[in-house]
């Protein structure tokens, strides 16, 4: 079965390994068994309407680990993918059930013997350092999202005025820059004085 990750513009895919190396597919929540999770994951993903809803998802709806804050994918602080448009993400705030053993597990802690103190601490210390590095991860996912973001708006708009893709805009330079071309002589000294690219972009935009 062919895994194809659908998380914004990401084209992560199993026929491609080159794409693939050392990412894992996590499959999308299903609709029927938790709603609420299959929701929050099509919004985090950011494809239009049409592309991804709760209506399609279906065995073959994946996400990478591209595209959470822990490489391994899914965690209990962050069970979603981070969003597509670069928005800030927020820890899960566990079940009440959690946060009072939580508490009770403090409480003990505190009429624990030293040893155990020690232990503790050292579990403390490991989970702050797994922080760190997952709150980094985080802000460089985000600063490549938001450049990502960008690129995307700019070539939408070459597109829109050109009605060309900014790969062909660039084959059809080369071409016409080539040496192969012949040159015609142009009267208006306007358009003498401009970049050659900057020729081309007028002409396609007239």
């Amino acid at each position: 079965m062919v895994k194809t990750c659908f998380w914004g513009t990401c084209n992560s895919d199993t026929r491609h390994p080159d794409r693939i190396q050392n990412v894992a597919f996590i499959p999308f929540p299903k609709p029927k068994t938790n709603w609420e999770k299959c929701l929050r994951w099509v919004k985090a993903c950011g494809r239009p309407h049409l592309q991804l809803n709760p209506a399609n998802i279906d065995r073959h709806k994946f996400v990478c680990t591209k595209h959470f804050v822990s490489k391994d994918g899914p965690t209990e602080e962050f069970p979603d993918p981070l969003p597509a448009d670069g928005s800030i993400v927020k820890k899960n705030r566990p079940h009440w059930r959690q946060r009072h053993a939580l508490s009770q597990s403090r409480y003990n802690l505190a009429n624990s013997s030293p040893l155990a103190v020690l232990s503790a601490a050292a579990e403390i210390k490991e989970l702050q350092e797994k922080l760190k590095a997952s709150e980094e991860n985080l802000h460089h996912q985000k600063v490549l999202n938001q450049h990502l973001c960008l690129e995307n708006s700019v070539l939408r708009l070459f597109e829109y005025y050109c009605s060309l893709k900014y790969e062909t805009y660039v084959k059809l330079l080369q071409f016409l820059t080539s040496e192969t071309v012949p040159k015609i002589q142009i009267k208006r000294k306007d358009i003498i004085s401009m970049d050659i690219q900057e020729q081309l972009f007028l002409t396609l935009m007239r």
